[in-house]
């Protein structure tokens, strides 16, 4: 069987023996495969009894063989080519996956001059809102607290469109919520950088401390100098075109009021 994944609006194509895991966990963002596939990712799911090769490294490792960047983990091995844009991966865990794809798609968005950030991000009034942080920071919080608003994700999202016109996209990739945001997009308004505090107010930030605070929420695997260039580059530009500020906020949404002023 032969599905398309489109996230971001970059297509991979997934050929898997089966794929009803694809369609049961990322249906949202299954397109008809009518654009032209950045990837073609061939997916092979072990018997369903081993949930883990301990062969593998416990925590994700990457590095590289010739032109092939190896991903893996506990749960699956694989390979992507970003030069003949191929990749195969075999999993011992369906549910592993979604780590697998998060590595690919952040590869990937490097050469589509865009960034995966470990951040929050919610649509109000046709505009994408964007919370960077780290674990415990407030992300999912904050999209607890706007339910009026349409959810992109509370984990993963991701930014295209850097230098020109940065646009925010619904991921699959998910948190606390175990919810998937929904496969939609919108140009970004600012980055706000939670702060749990007694008392709602926002603090503009200087190009340089926004993006000390960014590059640490970038995600991005692996050593690779080249790769973190880019990633550092497209980083600095990203802060230099959009407001950015510090969200210090209560666990109420009076804090909305203050992003609105």
């Amino acid at each position: 069987m032969t599905l398309s994944l489109s996230i971001g609006d970059i297509e991979i194509k997934v050929v898997h023996k089966d794929g009803q895991f694809l369609i049961r966990r990322f249906a949202s963002f299954l397109s008809n495969g009518g654009g032209f596939p950045t990837l073609k990712l061939k997916v092979r799911t072990c018997d369903s009894s081993l949930s883990v090769d301990f062969s593998l490294p416990s925590l994700l490792h990457i590095h590289s063989e010739g032109e092939k960047v190896v991903i893996e983990r506990a749960g699956f091995r694989g390979y992507i080519n970003l030069k003949t844009l191929e990749g195969e991966v075999e999993l011992f865990n369906e549910n592993t996956f979604e780590s697998f794809l998060r590595v690919v798609y952040s590869l990937i968005l490097l050469k589509e001059n865009g960034l995966s950030i470990h951040a929050s991000s919610l649509i109000r009034n046709g505009k994408a809102y964007v919370f960077p942080g780290e674990s415990e920071a407030g992300k999912t919080t904050i999209v607890r607290l706007s339910p009026e608003a349409i959810l992109l994700t509370d984990e993963i999202s991701i930014i295209r469109g850097i230098g020109s016109v940065p646009i925010a996209y619904g991921t699959p990739f998910r948190s606390d919520l175990e919810i998937c945001g929904d496969n939609v997009s919108a140009p970004v308004k600012g980055l706000y950088f939670p702060v749990k505090d007694k008392e709602n107010y926002i603090c503009k930030l200087s190009n340089k401390s926004a993006l000390a605070k960014l590059l640490s929420n970038v995600v991005i695997f692996g050593q690779d100098h080249n790769l973190m260039q880019k990633a550092f580059y497209l980083a600095n530009d990203l802060v230099a075109s959009l407001p950015c500020y510090d969200l210090h906020f209560l666990p109420e949404p009076s804090f909305w009021d203050c992003i609105d002023e």
